[in-house]
């Protein structure tokens, strides 16, 4: 699993990566090759404007 994290009432705590954040480019390019076959699938389908 890759996690984030982020800070949230002056501590610290560990966030998981949501499916909303696959559509972010920077995280697409920071963790290409690392997505599941699924979501990858997904990625590039709104790359080209497809539906799946």
């Amino acid at each position: 699993m890759i996690t984030r994290s982020s800070a949230g009432a002056g501590r610290s705590h560990a966030g998981v990566i949501t499916g909303k954040d696959r559509k972010k480019i920077e995280l697409q390019v920071k963790y290409a090759g690392r997505f599941s076959w699924y979501l990858q699938k997904k990625i590039e389908a709104a790359t080209w404007g497809k539906s799946i």
